[in-house]
């Protein structure tokens, strides 16, 4: 049970890793897009 819960773990932390770097990108994406239809 315990090792269960451990994989769950580093399992949501990797995938709160994987959407904190989604959630960046995106919004540099948006900002650069915004930039890009601002010119």
């Amino acid at each position: 049970m315990f090792l269960i819960e451990f994989q769950f773990t580093k399992f949501s932390k990797f995938l709160y890793k994987i959407l904190n770097i989604t959630l960046q990108n995106s919004q540099s994406f948006t900002t650069k897009f915004s930039k890009f239809l601002y010119i």
